[in-house]
């Protein structure tokens, strides 16, 4: 299980509020913990104190999340990460989306 994270900067206007998980990661990418925004406190170093992404998320703030790839079969996967918010004007549309994509290989057994 390889996890990915994702820093998400606030860069409008206007404080984005009820932030969670849009349309679900589909396997074998997944929320790591379990759920949006895929743990609890904030990162270890490298990237020590950038905070797991909440309900919401000041101007200028930054926060993270993470997902897991874990595929079961060799191959590339395509999938995407999809959060919803809104901000005082109501819901925004489309989501905030980044697609990803990783590679499973398989390493020759030894003789």
């Amino acid at each position: 299980m390889a996890p990915i994270h994702f820093y998400v900067l606030n860069r409008g206007g206007l404080p984005a509020t009820r932030m969670g998980s849009g349309t679900a990661p589909e396997p074998p990418f997944a929320w790591a913990d379990g759920g949006f925004p895929g743990g609890v406190g904030s990162l270890a170093p490298p990237a020590a104190g950038v905070p797991y992404c909440s309900t919401t998320l000041g101007v200028n703030e930054l926060c993270v999340l993470t997902l897991t790839f874990t595929p079961t079969d060799a191959g590339m996967y395509t999938g995407a990460a999809n959060v919803a918010y809104s901000d005082a004007l109501g819901p925004v549309t489309p989501n905030a989306n980044r697609n990803i994509q990783g590679t499973c290989t398989t390493h020759a057994s030894p003789p």
